[in-house]
């Protein structure tokens, strides 16, 4: 039997990929037409079709039907990579950055240097005005006020063992923000709790809350996915979307997710 010449296998190769991912695309496109329907979005074309697939990956479409041309406080900003990409898919909304690190907090503020919709304030939040010790992990995205906890490395590889501590401010929700907020994000490795607690006030006044749900323990005292998930029913928010479920490389369990919660007067569809 004669063989195809390799270039030729190459190309029947790309044109079955391109036909086995038709109809992923299809699926994609159609979702991002209703996000954008949903949420007063201009998405059209190969760029607002890539910036739609890196606004999944921050769970931004697990929002509910709400405009997003108003402040959204992201708490646990780290560079910007969650509010790089909610501005790219919602150009009119207003973002208040909040980093405890000072070395990544240098970094977002280079990043977002000449950008008007975003501004940067380096400090902790938690349930009270003070000072505490921020455990900064060989991968910043795990920095936290809490120490890791044993084990942690198992489930990921890279970047979760202590490299320094150094003192930081703390402040609350309550103390940092003014007047209604669209959209809160949480990713505060463990401290959601304080930060939820010191922000009574900002809570009644925001529509949608993204928070990052752990299932396992990740830091010393962190509180469980039970007690944040009545805390914020208690705040009468109701949960509207769930993001994957990461699982662990190691047993196949659920180790979080980002999770939406939002109130129902707040948002039109939900009434």
């Amino acid at each position: 039997m004669k063989q195809l010449p390799t270039m030729h296998l190459d190309r029947a190769r790309r044109r079955t990929l391109r036909r086995l991912a038709l109809p992923a695309i299809a699926t994609d496109v159609g979702a991002m037409r209703r996000f954008a329907r949903d949420h007063g979005l201009d998405l059209r074309g190969p760029r607002g079709y890539l910036a739609f697939r890196e606004a999944r990956r921050f769970g931004i479409d697990l929002l509910p039907p709400m405009a997003l041309d108003g402040q959204v406080v992201d708490v646990g900003a780290n560079e910007g990579q969650f509010a790089g990409t909610l501005l790219r898919v919602a150009p009119r909304a207003r973002v208040l950055a909040v980093e405890p690190e000072p070395a990544t907090a240098g970094r977002l503020r280079a990043r977002f240097d000449h950008d008007e919709r975003l501004s940067v304030v380096q400090t902790a939040l938690g349930a009270s005005v003070g000072r505490g010790e921020l455990h900064v992990t060989d991968n910043p995205v795990f920095a936290s006020l809490r120490r890791p906890v044993a084990g942690l490395e198992g489930q990921y590889p890279r970047g979760t063992a202590v490299a320094d501590t150094v003192e930081v401010a703390t402040t609350t929700l309550d103390d940092l923000v003014t007047g209604p907020v669209s959209v809160l994000k949480l990713d505060v490795q463990g401290s959601e709790h304080e930060v939820l607690t010191g922000g009574e006030r900002v809570l009644a006044d925001t529509a949608a809350v993204l928070i990052e749900m752990n299932f396992v323990a990740h830091y010393e005292g962190e509180a469980s996915f039970a007690l944040l998930h009545d805390l914020l029913l208690d705040a009468g928010l109701r949960l509207v979307g769930l993001g994957e479920l990461k699982r662990s490389a190691t047993t196949g369990y659920p180790l979080w997710a980002d999770a939406c919660y939002a109130h129902p007067e707040k948002v039109g569809s939900l009434r």
